[in-house]
């Protein structure tokens, strides 16, 4: 009796091995969604996590999905969410000190230089420490006598 599971494997080795070499257009790095797509491709068809890592090693080759992100996103799918797009995360900013946030600080010091941190920072919808190390670090005030006022170097 002859094993033809061998003789089989070898063909569809050397098949895939003639196709690859015909091929003289430069394959794109896959973006996250083809990757995802793949993914939902190989949970449509039925394979396990692990079968579908091995297909997209064989598709993407260095630029595959870990077998961890492969299961987080078959267990999505299992669970009945099929879209492919990132879910929205509501969360903070991901920095307070930027151009928008200095003008609003410094245009409310101005108008009123006997503002406290907390007030400032309640109107403005930012954390008090920030209020702090911008009014401070960035754009140089400090609190003399209640008031809000620039730092003045002088030359001793």
């Amino acid at each position: 009796m002859v094993d033809l599971s061998f003789e089989g494997s070898v063909k569809i080795e050397t098949r895939k091995r003639k196709i690859s070499e015909s091929v003289s257009v430069d394959i794109p790095v896959p973006t996250q969604q083809e990757i995802r797509f793949a993914i939902l491709f190989g949970f449509r068809c039925k394979l396990k996590p692990v079968e579908i890592f091995s297909e997209c090693q064989t598709a993407f080759g260095v630029h595959a999905p870990s077998l961890a992100t492969v299961s987080k996103w078959f267990r999505r799918f299992h669970t009945g969410r099929f879209s492919v797009e990132d879910e929205y995360q509501e969360g903070r900013a991901k920095s307070a000190t930027d151009d928008v946030n200095f003008a609003l600080l410094k245009s409310k010091i101005d108008e009123d230089p006997r503002l406290i941190q907390e007030i400032i920072s309640e109107e403005l919808g930012l954390n008090t420490m920030a209020v702090s190390r911008i009014l401070q670090n960035y754009l140089g005030y400090t609190k003399k006598s209640a008031r809000w006022l620039p730092k003045i170097l002088t030359e001793a």
